[in-house]
């Protein structure tokens, strides 16, 4: 009679309180080595919780953060052009995860945070951001890679921010508002707000006017896709509002706002899917209130 085959994090003890130091630092060091990685990666994600000062010991060596990188790019050959039709399998889309689930840590840690962003470890997770196949694997690394994203933006540290407007994540934050899954239209639409918040991004948008009209479609699109649900989600509401009110804050886009506003934002569609009292229905009175004013002044292209 054959054995069944083991694979990586099938017998998994009982997670406890606590768990050997010793261990996890086998196992971070195990990430350096392709011959050990998918397990060490299957341990870490199991015991991640646990383990506060994770990103510190990943980041303590060079050979760690190696191996999740190269688990990184060694797949985007398969999701990118050339590659047709693109395609991962389940297994492989696990794997990446885990090493974006990792890289998260990295990320969004006090301690970490800075050489995260310094190495330009980002720019490892753009291609999975790009991709537009349908299918659950891909679903769950585009999931999963802008999770880190609106993570680092959660952050809300200045050189986080900073970083993300400087790899031009808005292009990326608008593709997958148009195309992707609500969960990635949820976080995608909360980092586009996030960086709408910050001055810089703001007047980034709004001082070109090929970005201000892509913004501002990537809007109307989203609001003509929720308009026709009839339990949208309330966070992807909420954070689609915040991005018109910040764009109508300015003289640019409120006139780029006027000319593109979809007619479900003024026919009470949208607003009879907020709660009564709600931030959302907050947002979207102040949104209506500023574009029903006499016009500010300024010209636009857009």
């Amino acid at each position: 009679m054959s054995r069944k085959r083991k694979t990586p994090g099938s017998a998994l003890p009982p997670r406890r309180a606590t768990v050997d130091k010793t261990r996890i630092e086998n196992w971070v060091k195990d990430l350096g080595s392709s011959k050990t990685r998918a397990e060490a990666m299957n341990r870490l994600m199991y015991y991640r919780d646990l383990v506060p000062e994770l990103p510190v010991l990943c980041m303590n060596q060079s050979a760690p953060i190696l191996g999740l990188v190269e688990v990184l790019d060694k797949i985007v050959p398969a999701i990118s052009p050339p590659a047709n039709p693109p395609g991962i399998s389940p297994e492989q889309s696990r794997m990446v995860c885990e090493a974006l689930e990792l890289l998260k840590l990295v990320a969004v840690h006090p301690d970490t945070r800075a050489h995260f962003l310094q190495q330009g470890l980002l720019k490892h997770v753009l291609p999975f951001l790009k991709s537009v196949d349908k299918s659950a694997p891909f679903q769950q690394l585009r999931q999963t890679s802008v999770g880190l994203v609106e993570a680092l933006a959660r952050t809300e540290q200045p050189e986080a921010l900073e970083h993300l407007l400087d790899i031009n994540i808005f292009d990326h934050m608008f593709s997958l508002m148009d195309t992707a899954c609500d969960p990635c239209k949820t976080a995608s639409t909360y980092v586009v707000q996030r960086l709408l918040a910050e001055g810089r991004g703001l007047r980034s948008i709004c001082d070109r006017p090929l970005w201000l009209l892509k913004a501002v479609t990537s809007l109307e699109l989203l609001v003509l896709k929720l308009a026709s649900n009839r339990s949208p989600p309330a966070a992807l509401m909420e954070n689609m509002l915040r991005c018109y009110a910040l764009l109508s804050g300015d003289p640019m886009g409120q006139q780029c706002i006027r000319r593109h506003l979809p007619v479900q934002m003024v026919n009470g569609k949208i607003r009879g899917l907020l709660e009564q009292g709600s931030v959302g229905e907050r947002l979207y009175r102040e949104i209506i209130n500023s574009l029903k004013s006499p016009q500010v002044a300024g010209s636009s292209s857009v």
